[in-house]
């Protein structure tokens, strides 16, 4: 229901001032304003409006867009007879209220768009960009254990490990730059094994 915030109601057309206290006095008021719309050229002003905006038919907001703008120019016109002193162009003044609501409605659109395709994939939704919380305490806890693990290690143990987790080499390959036999890496390796039971025992 639309109230007037000043004074009376304005007949726009007739220019004779009615107070309208009723339902049906605001449908009449509706209805003189569908008919202002309707009358000579004065749909451009929806059209400008959506022109200006760069909105044309292959926009797929465009058939809503102009129902939004008849609605605005009604709603403009009703507004403008709450004023006691009517705009004094009556169509610029309903033209920017159009140009505004409709830009206002785009915003909307394009907002409620950006969110349904964020839905659609992970890769704009910020949610999946936090870590997972299972994962990051197992990181640590692995992170705690390997730093007291490292502590417990001969400077060849973790050397070996280093090798070995980090790089990929196999006894031979860890062998060869330590200038150490195979069977001296496999003893720092049975000796990391011993100091992690160990330390599981804990």
């Amino acid at each position: 229901m639309l109230s007037c915030d000043k004074g009376p109601w304005i007949n726009l057309r007739k220019r004779k001032i009615q107070v309208m206290t009723n339902k049906q006095d605001v449908n009449k008021l509706r209805a003189e304003a569908f008919a202002f719309l309707q009358a000579g050229d004065h749909e451009k002003v929806v059209y400008g409006a959506l022109k200006k905006l760069h909105i044309n038919r292959s926009n797929p907001f465009y058939e809503d867009m102009v129902q939004e703008g008849m609605i605005a120019f009604v709603e403009k016109y009703m507004k403008a007879a709450c004023l006691e002193k009517g705009p004094e162009n009556l169509l610029v003044y309903i033209y920017q209220g159009v140009y505004w609501k409709l830009l206002d409605y785009l915003r909307k659109q394009l907002t409620v768009n950006q969110h349904v395709q964020g839905l659609a994939g992970d890769k704009d939704d910020p949610l999946a960009e936090l870590p997972d919380l299972k994962q990051t305490v197992a990181d640590y806890e692995l992170n705690a254990f390997s730093s007291e693990l490292r502590r417990e290690l001969t400077p060849n143990e973790a050397q070996y490990l280093t090798l070995a987790l980090d790089y990929g080499y196999n006894l031979t390959e860890i062998a060869k730059p330590c200038n150490v036999s195979r069977q001296t890496v496999h003893n720092w390796r049975k000796g990391i094994q011993r100091k992690v039971a160990k330390l599981i025992e804990k």
